[in-house]
Order: structure tokens, then C-alpha cells, then sequence
């Protein structure tokens, strides 16, 4: 958050930045994420809890804010005006995931992970629908799922308890 609001605030404001989309999962997504089951929350979540320079002491300080995590952001909108009045231009737009707008819609993601992102046809069609200053885009992408993307459809599999084949 921090650098967010020495860096791409003032571009924002000055015109420098144009547009700026910011991707993230909902908290409760966040939440549900998990690091190859040994956390059991995202990794921005580990990352803001854990690995940062302060770090979360529970009932006193809850980690370390990241512009990253639907949490943190909210929290900054309602005590900062600046950010609030940020989110609030038309230029600047929070996409949450998943969610359930149309597939080619700048604001299409069914992303429930943060490796899922790059796996996720509806963010990636929003991405570029985005990238050239489209409302729809009919795009289509051959998508290779990457190593995070198969391990959270190994776990699914597993969760339905669907026979594997070898």
C-alpha cells in the first residue's frame, strides 16, 4: 500500500497514469485460497501476515497492508479520503473475483486463487478487452494451465472424489 500511494497515486492524480485496473480476489476468496495446503490462506495473506518487516501480532496489528488484498484496500478507503475519492474516478477501476460478469466484459474474472488469474479466460479476455479500450471482446486463448493451476484441479478432483486416472 505503501508504495502504491507514493508511485501510482500521484500519476493518477496528474494524469500521468490514464487508466489503472486493479485485479485482486474478494477477502473471501482470499481467504479460501491456500499454499499447497500448508497455509491455508493466500499467500498475500502469508506474505502480509508473516514475511513483512512488521509483522501480524493478533489483537493489535493485523499484518502488513498490501494493495494487493481486498482487505487492505477497503480498510484504506474508509480511512483515507484520498484513496477513497481515488477509487471513486472513473479512470481507476477495482475488479474483485470471482464475479459473475459476462465472459469478454472488462470486468469478467473467475479467478478463485492467485495462481488462477493467468489460467482464467474471462480475466484474460478482460485484460485485453481493457488493453484495447473495448467493452466486449470475442477473443478466444488455448490455455496451458499452469503448475498452481493443475494442483487446484488435482485438489478439486480429489474434494469430488473422482477416480484419477494414471
Amino acid at each position: 500500500m505503501d508504495l502504491f500511494c507514493k508511485m501510482y497515486v500521484p500519476a493518477i492524480e496528474s494524469g500521468h497514469l490514464e487508466r489503472f485496473t486493479l485485479f485482486t480476489l474478494t477477502d473471501k476468496a482470499e481467504q479460501d485460497d491456500h499454499c499447497a495446503r500448508i497455509y491455508n490462506k493466500s499467500l498475500l495473506y502469508l506474505v502480509s501476515h508473516a514475511f513483512e518487516k512488521r509483522p501480524r501480532i493478533p489483537l493489535f496489528r493485523d499484518g502488513e497492508p498490501i494493495l494487493g488484498m481486498a482487505k487492505w484496500i477497503q480498510k484504506a478507503m474508509k480511512e483515507d479520503e484520498q484513496i477513497e475519492a481515488l477509487f471513486k474516478q472513473k479512470s481507476v477501476q477495482w475488479v474483485q473475483a470471482p464475479n459473475h460478469f459476462k465472459e469478454g466484459s472488462p470486468s469478467a474474472s473467475r479467478a478463485t486463487s492467485h495462481g488462477g488469474f493467468d489460467d482464467d479466460a474471462f480475466t484474460l479476455k478482460a485484460t485485453l478487452a481493457r488493453v484495447l479500450a473495448q467493452s466486449n471482446t470475442g477473443a478466444s486463448f488455448a490455455l496451458q494451465r499452469s503448475a498452481s493451476g493443475l494442483r487446484d484441479r488435482r485438489h478439486e478432483l480429489d474434494q469430488a472424489n473422482v477416480p484419477q486416472l494414471v
